[in-house]
């Protein structure tokens, strides 16, 4: 009985202990990455501050009982009569400077300097490791005594701080969630004759990979018989190349630098005008059905929705252990499992997520959402994400573009690799794997096709389709090489932001049409502002295409096109002018320049001598002066411009005091 119960009583110590342990640590953890995320974004903060002290108290106590686990049985095996003590001593002096080390040294890393296969990193991660490792050696051996004291002394302090924490941290997430309340006020009143408007975005979606570019692969036949009934716009892009930035732009008809939904911790202000609280003036019932975690309330898109069905957000991918790991799994097959599971970690206090956010889940919620709004016109985004990696393409679509005699194993993603190309270059993949990647985007692009025609049909049994505005885009595109790079968000190439757009409103614009203007994602806010007859504010950066969906063969006057895509150390920008493009990447201090005669050289890869080239000064300066438009116009930095109409509705539905 005797060695039974010493048994227990060991298990009891270890396990006690490394969870005390573990909570606490973990707790201060979250508090502090919090902290730091508030500095950028509050709303985002306010959101993860419970999943992010959830996620770090269960990460530490892992890995405080496997220190106690091995401490305890150093101490059996020394027959050590103060096992506690040395508990507490191996935890505190591994588990404070591993936290300082990934905290710290992290958010350095990501925010401050360059790619972590740069000299500088390396040399700051060796000498923070060592720091931080002569510390964990020093609290070891002569620190600990006073730490173990302190642990064990303080226990009543430590019970009391934890309490004031955590009543301060849920006032704190609670106060954000009310505000999330307040900004989804009740629509206005004002909706006689005004059309339904369904926005879609297919996440990644190149055109020269669909019938708009006379692709060799029939991957989308419904959009193409879509098509017939709509106005398609062969020259529109994207103002960024990857998702938040879009999305926002899209919202806001503003630039990435004026919107500031870039980056870690980003979010999009509260007080922007956007597309969603706009409608609800005019009576519109809101709606988002997003695949994509970008798009969810926590990084500011749900004031003005009534109806947001989600994905659900990963907690680790906006912590700074997220942002590490999501770096560093390129270099590790290890790194990279480890990533993949911690995404996978689901910790339920980020409001209600969508059962299934598969194309098909999509379409339900949407379907039995406009079921119960008795003829109250809606406005519904949707955005798709299938053909977005990590790829999961159904049957029979993940081998219709496949070779037949191949029966091996299908890839479903992209190398990493750092922005941006000629700075730096990725990996290439071998021909066979490169070939069965991009047959496994085109089935989803297929796959895609098939849901969109199922959702189209829905919306004509109901005798809905022809009552409504639908317009199809894409956030942006997708590399597979071109110019040595894979994904997106890492240039400006014409690969990742040639979007499509297709408009259909039978009402006021005809069919089977193509127009050659040029247009952006930031006229879409424009231009659904002036079919529902709400006043524009004047600070918006797009203007309406209405008018050349009404007369397609009006190819408009020419137009400047502006885009840039910024990360925490790096950013391009880039201008199209006429037949020129000018592209200036910045990464960690190196700066490099690319000009593109697009008429001779449409698929941008033979740069010219910009010493040499008469516009290359004009465009430069043309360049910069779209960037400080864009500050100038930056949420926060001023107020903007409202009308009185648009003023009142706003205050009526308290989104303005």
């Amino acid at each position: 009985m005797k060695n039974s119960f010493s048994f227990l009583k060991w298990v009891w110590t270890v396990v006690g202990q490394s969870i005390f342990s573990g909570v606490v640590l973990g707790f201060l953890m979250g508090v502090f990455e919090i902290f730091i995320l508030a500095f950028r974004s509050v709303l985002t903060a306010r959101a993860l501050l419970i999943p992010s002290i959830v996620f770090y108290c269960l990460l530490w106590s892992v890995i405080a009982l496997s220190i106690g686990l091995v401490a305890g049985g150093i101490a059996v095996l020394r027959k050590s009569t103060n096992m506690r003590e040395l508990l507490m001593r191996s935890q505190i002096a591994i588990l404070l400077p591993l936290i300082l080390f990934m905290t710290a040294g992290g958010y350095i890393n990501v925010s401050v300097l360059p790619s972590y296969k740069d000299p500088r990193s390396l040399a700051f991660i060796a000498f923070f490791f060592l720091l931080n490792l002569a510390w964990g050696i020093w609290i070891f051996r002569r620190g600990a005594v006073w730490f173990s004291l302190q642990w064990v002394k303080s226990t009543r302090l430590l019970r009391f701080s934890f309490l004031a924490f955590m009543t301060a941290g849920i006032g704190f997430f609670s106060y954000g969630s009310l505000d999330r309340e307040k900004a989804n006020a009740p629509s206005a009143n004002i909706s006689a004759g005004l059309p339904n408007i369904v926005l879609i975005s297919v996440d990644a979606l190149r055109p020269d990979h669909t019938f708009l570019g006379a692709y060799e692969r029939d991957t989308t036949p419904h959009l193409k018989e879509f098509a017939k009934e709509s106005v398609v716009f062969d020259n529109a892009f994207a103002n960024s190349s990857w998702t938040r930035a879009s999305v926002s732009t899209m919202f806001t008809s503003l630039y990435p630098t004026s919107h500031k939904n870039n980056g870690l911790g980003s979010e999009l202000a509260q007080a922007a005008f956007t597309l969603p609280k706009a409608l609800k003036t005019k009576g519109y019932a809101t709606g988002v059905f997003s695949a994509n975690a970008f798009v969810a309330p926590v990084f500011g898109f749900g004031s003005g929705v009534d109806k947001f069905y989600h994905k659900r957000v990963s907690v680790y991918g906006q912590l700074i252990m997220g942002h590490v790991l999501g770096s560093l799994r390129k270099y590790s097959p290890f790194l990279n499992k480890l990533n993949i599971f911690f995404e996978s970690i689901e910790i339920p206090f980020l409001g209600e997520a969508g059962k299934t956010t598969k194309a098909e889940g999509l379409n339900d919620a949407f379907l039995d959402w406009t079921s119960g709004l008795k003829g109250q016109p809606f406005f519904a985004y949707f955005h798709f994400m299938e053909t977005h990696t990590p790829y999961a393409t159904p049957a029979p679509f993940d081998r219709k573009f496949v070779d037949p005699s191949y029966t091996g194993p299908l890839p479903n993603d992209q190398p990493l690799h750092e922005p941006f190309y000629p700075l730096t270059k990725a990996i290439a993949l071998p021909e066979k794997e490169y070939d069965n990647l991009v047959a496994q985007y085109d089935g989803n692009i297929a796959y895609v096709d098939h849901r969109l025609n199922e959702l189209f049909q829905a919306l004509r049994e109901r005798d809905l389709l022809d009552k409504t505005l639908v317009i199809i885009t894409a956030d942006h595109g997708e590399e597979f090489y071109e110019h040595y790079g894979w994904g997106h968000g890492k240039s400006l190439y014409r690969e990742v932001i040639h979007v499509p757009m297709i408009v259909r409103y039978p009402a006021q614009f005809p069919q089977g049409k193509v127009s050659q203007a040029n247009v952006q994602h930031i006229d879409l806010l424009p231009t659904i502002l002036e079919l529902t007859g709400i006043p524009a504010p004047k600070h918006l950066e797009g203007r309406s295409f209405a008018s050349w969906a009404k007369n397609p063969d009006d190819p408009g006057e020419p137009r400047t096109l502006y885009s840039e895509v910024i990360h925490e150390n790096s950013y391009a920008r880039s201008v199209i002018d006429k037949n020129l493009k000018l592209i200036e990447l910045h990464v960690y201090g190196k700066e490099k320049q690319l000009l593109y005669d697009l008429t001779a050289d449409p698929k941008e890869q033979n740069p010219l001598d910009l010493k040499v080239h008469p516009e290359s000064v004009r465009l430069k300066q043309l360049l910069d002066s779209f960037y400080k438009r864009a500050v100038g116009k930056m949420l926060g930095s001023k107020s903007v411009e409202i009308d009185q109409e648009t003023l009142e509705r706003l205050k009526t539905l308290g989104y303005v005091k």
